[in-house]
């Protein structure tokens, strides 16, 4: 009986050890590894909006959009906080 209680307690011993163990595993972190791919994609955005701003300071329509100032209006809000979004600065004439 000592000996079945014994093996029980190593047994459970061991089943915790593994649990802590696997409890510290850290899931791999992705935006690390792909942080150039990411940080090039963002680049490429803000040169995309600043390619395609109007002269006014608007970005009067974007693929899939009708015409008019609500579109007008939703299109400009949208291009600034992306690029704030993206680190441009508030200061930055294109916002």
């Amino acid at each position: 009986m000592v000996r079945i209680m014994r093996q029980a307690a190593v047994g459970l011993a061991t089943v915790w050890l593994l649990t802590l163990a696997v409890g510290q595993v850290k899931p791999p972190d992705v935006e690390s590894a792909l942080k150039s791919r990411i940080e090039q994609s963002v680049a490429r955005a803000v040169q995309f909006l600043r390619q395609t701003q109007a002269a006014n300071g608007s970005w009067n329509r974007m693929t899939g959009f009708g015409e008019g100032d609500a579109d007008t209006v939703g299109c400009t809000a949208l291009a600034a906080l992306a690029l704030m979004e993206a680190g441009v600065p508030v200061r930055d004439p294109a916002v």
